[in-house]
C-alpha cells in the first residue's frame, strides 16, 4: 500500500518534459561581399574578420569565405564596418561598408577591382612591345653607324 501511495504521489508530480527545438529565419539587413584575386579567382575558404565601428581592434565576427569567395555578416549598429579577408600567402583584401540607420549600406572603399589587373596587363603588354621596338631600332642604328 505504501508503494502504491508513493507511486501515485510520484506520478502526480511528474510533468511532461519537452525538448527544445531548433529553427531558422531569413534575417533582413545582411551584408554579403565577394572577395577575389586580381586574376579573377575567388578567395575561397579564406579567413575573414569583421570589425565593428565601436571596436577596430577585436573582431565582431570571424569565419571563412565560401567556395565562391563570399562572406556575409549582419551589422547591429550604424557606422563604418571593416571586413578583412586574408590568405596564408600574404594577400589581404579589405572592404569598408558604411551602415546607416534602417539597413542602408554604402561601399566606402573596396580592394582593387578585377578590371585594374586587366588594365595593368594591357599596359605592360604595350610597354613590352614599345621596349622591344626601341631595342631593335638601337641595334639597327649601331649597325648602320658601324658600316
Amino acid at each position: 500500500m505504501r508503494r502504491l501511495a508513493a507511486l501515485t504521489v510520484f506520478l502526480l508530480g511528474v510533468t511532461p518534459a519537452f525538448a527544445h527545438g531548433v529553427g531558422y529565419r531569413i534575417v533582413d539587413g545582411a551584408v554579403a561581399l565577394s572577395f577575389y584575386y586580381s586574376t579573377g579567382d575567388a578567395m575561397a575558404w579564406m579567413e575573414a574578420e569583421v570589425f565593428s565601428p565601436n571596436d577596430a581592434e577585436f573582431p565582431f565576427q570571424t569565419g571563412r569565405t565560401d567556395a565562391e569567395g563570399c562572406f556575409a555578416f549582419v551589422p547591429n549598429t550604424p557606422g563604418l564596418w571593416r571586413v578583412a579577408v586574408k590568405d596564408n600567402q600574404g594577400h589581404m583584401a579589405e572592404a569598408e561598408v558604411g551602415v546607416e540607420q534602417g539597413g542602408v549600406y554604402t561601399m566606402e572603399s573596396v580592394g582593387s577591382p578585377m578590371g585594374a589587373a586587366l588594365y595593368l596587363r594591357a599596359a605592360l603588354g604595350v610597354s613590352l612591345i614599345f621596349n622591344a621596338a626601341a631595342v631593335l631600332l638601337i641595334i639597327r642604328r649601331r649597325k648602320a653607324n658601324c658600316t
